[in-house]
């Protein structure tokens, strides 16, 4: 007799913590059935789709999510196209994120980019850079008359500078392994892949020479 063997194969890309580290590992779960791994599919589907954006104000329900990235290819060691290159666009890619990139040109550049944003076609915004181009983003959201609204959107700091203080804090934070002067980019496009709305408390501080300014408190690790 011959018995006919039928195998469903669900394929899972996971990023366990390995030796503190985030690492790439390929799951293949095999059913024999394939009415049970059409139902694990849909089960895995609705654990890891990410909630609505806070600051988007429609009831319209997207296929998939979009995220505008801005990248500094000067900060730190000049190394954020690389950086977003190995670390984060694969990650985005896997997870069927729709992605615009633009690259920063001058000084303040971060900053028209977030006054004249438009909110509603972006669910988030990745920054590829130090501290500095966050701190001009928030800055440019805090100019528009939609201020409230535009603080909602969520920032995933990409750490591409020096110190990366607020990207550290962020992993601190959030239970999540990282280098405090190593490379920690695919933590950070992890959570922005499979995001946790966490909210960000921004200081006013008046100095001498620079007028009001938004800052924002970040921990910086020794």
């Amino acid at each position: 007799d011959i018995k006919e063997i039928n195998e469903w194969q669900l394929i899972l890309i996971t990023y366990p913590v390995i030796k503190e580290r985030r690492r790439f590992v390929r799951v293949s779960l095999i059913f024999n059935c394939e009415e049970t791994v059409n139902r694990t599919n849909k089960f895995i589907i609705k654990k890891i789709t990410a909630l609505r954006a806070p600051h988007l104000t429609d009831d319209l329900i997207k296929p998939r999510r979009h995220v505008l990235v801005i990248i500094n290819p000067f900060s730190g060691q000049k190394h954020g196209l690389k950086l977003w290159k190995t670390h984060v666009e694969p990650i985005l890619q896997t997870a069927n994120i729709d992605y615009d990139i633009i690259e920063t040109v001058h000084r303040r550049h971060a900053f028209e980019i977030a006054k004249d944003l438009k909110l509603d076609t972006y669910d988030a915004v990745a920054v590829v850079s130090g501290d500095g181009l966050i701190l001009e983003i928030i800055s440019g959201f805090l100019m528009r008359q939609d201020r409230e609204r535009a603080l909602k959107m969520p920032l995933v700091h990409i750490p591409g500078g020096t110190c990366n203080g607020l990207a550290a804090s962020i992993c601190f934070q959030c239970n999540e392994p990282f280098l405090p002067r190593g490379i920690f980019c695919t933590e950070m496009a992890l959570m922005l892949a499979q995001p946790r709305y966490l909210p960000l408390r921004i200081n006013h501080v008046q100095t001498e020479h620079d007028g009001d300014k938004a800052m924002l408190m970040a921990l910086l690790m020794p």
